[in-house]
C-alpha cells in the first residue's frame, strides 16, 4: 500500500470526497463528518500498485482522481479485465473481514485514493459506534448489490445451458414452535457472542423445531426471517434443470439467511434439515429494532450479519468463475 500524501487533505475536503461516493450517499452530513476523520489520502504514481493479486488485504480505498487498472495474473503485459474512475470503491469487504486479494490494482495515471485501513474501523468500532454502524450498513447495501448482480449470472448461465430452477413436491417448510431449553454454547462459540448475548437474542426471536428431512426455507421464497441453528445440521442445496446440486453443510450455531433483514430478495438456495434442527429465527422488524437500540450486542450482531454476507459473496464469486 502507498504511504499517505505529505500534502493531507483537510477534513472538510476529505468529507466532501466522500459524500460525493454513490457508495455513502445514503449518509447523514454528520456521519460522512464522522467517517472522514478515519480515512487518509495517498498519491499514487503512473504505473505504481495499490496492491497486487495475492496480497492480504486489510484496507478499503476510494479513488478520487485519475484511472487505476485492474489486472489478473502476473503478466504485466497483459491488458486490463477492468478500468476504475473517480470515487468507486475497492476492497470494501477486506476493511471488515481480511482475505487475499482477487487481483491488482494499478494507476494508468497519477491518481488520488482516499484509505480506511482495518485498524481504524476497530477503532472507529469502540470510539464512534453509531458511526461504524453507518460504515456496515454502506458495505452491506454494496455487497448485497454485487451479491444480487453473481447470482443473477449464475441463474442466466444456467438458463443459457437449459437447466431451469424447478419446485420440489412436498417441500413447504414445516415447522412447530419450541418451548424446550436450547443450548446457548453452540452460537456463543461459532459467533463469540457472551452468554447474556445469546439470552437476548433468545428472547427477542422464534424458535422452532424442523424435523430431519423438513425444508426450513426454500430457494426462489420471498424472505421475512434469518435463521441461527441451536441444535442439528442442515444442508444446502441449489437446483438446476432436474438435478439437484448440495453446495454445503451447516451445523450448530450457523447464522444463514441474514440477506431477508437487509432487503427483500428472492432465497438463492434450499435449506433442509438434515437432522431434527431447533432454529432461531429472527424477523426484520425485530433486528431492525435491535440494531436501532445502539447496544453492544445489537451492534455485533449487525457486524456479523454483513460478515456473513461478504462470505457469501465470496462463495458466489467462486461459483461464477468456476
Amino acid at each position: 500500500m502507498p504511504h499517505p500524501s505529505s500534502n493531507a487533505s483537510t477534513t472538510t475536503l476529505v468529507s466532501a470526497m466522500l459524500g460525493r461516493s454513490p457508495m455513502f450517499s445514503t449518509l447523514s452530513r454528520q456521519e460522512i463528518h464522522a467517517l472522514s476523520e478515519v480515512f487518509f489520502p495517498c498519491t499514487l504514481a503512473q504505473g505504481q500498485y495499490l496492491f497486487r493479486q495475492g496480497d492480504m488485504g486489510n484496507f478499503l480505498a476510494l479513488l478520487t482522481s485519475g484511472t487505476l487498472g485492474v489486472r489478473l495474473g502476473d503478466d504485466e503485459t497483459r491488458n486490463f479485465a477492468n478500468t476504475l474512475e473517480p470515487y468507486e470503491l475497492i476492497g470494501e469487504m477486506t476493511c471488515l473481514d481480511p482475505a487475499p486479494r482477487s487481483a491488482s490494482i494499478v494507476a494508468i495515471s497519477n491518481a488520488e485514493v482516499l484509505i480506511l485501513e482495518r485498524d481504524r474501523v476497530v477503532e472507529l468500532r469502540k470510539s464512534a459506534p453509531e458511526t461504524y454502524s453507518a460504515l456496515l450498513r454502506c458495505i452491506w447495501q454494496r455487497v448485497s448489490t454485487r451479491l444480487r448482480v453473481t447470482n443473477e449470472a449464475i441463474g442466466l448461465y444456467g438458463s443459457a445451458n437449459d437447466q431451469v430452477a424447478f419446485q420440489r413436491q412436498g417441500e413447504a417448510p414445516r415447522s412447530s414452535s419450541y418451548r424446550g431449553e436450547v443450548s446457548v454454547e453452540a452460537i456463543e462459540r461459532v459467533n463469540h457472542f457472551t452468554r447474556r448475548e445469546v439470552e437476548i437474542l433468545y428472547s427477542i426471536a422464534t424458535k422452532k423445531l424442523y424435523p430431519a428431512g423438513a425444508c426450513i426455507c426454500r430457494e426462489g421464497d420471498l424472505p421475512h426471517v434469518c435463521y441461527i441453528i441451536a441444535r442439528g445440521t442442515a444442508k444446502v442445496y441449489r437446483d438446476q434443470g432436474r438435478e439437484r446440486y448440495e453446495l454445503g453443510a451447516l451445523s450448530e450455531g450457523a447464522l444463514f439467511g441474514q440477506v431477508a433483514l437487509l432487503e427483500h430478495r428472492r432465497r438463492s438456495a434450499t435449506i433442509l434439515a438434515e437432522t431434527d434442527c431447533v432454529v432461531v429465527e429472527l424477523n426484520r422488524q425485530d433486528f431492525d429494532r435491535l440494531v436501532h437500540s445502539s447496544s453492544p450486542f445489537a451492534l455485533r450482531f449487525q457486524e456479523m450479519v454483513t460478515v456473513n454476507g461478504i462470505r457469501q459473496l465470496r462463495l458466489a464469486n467462486r461459483r461464477y468463475a468456476s
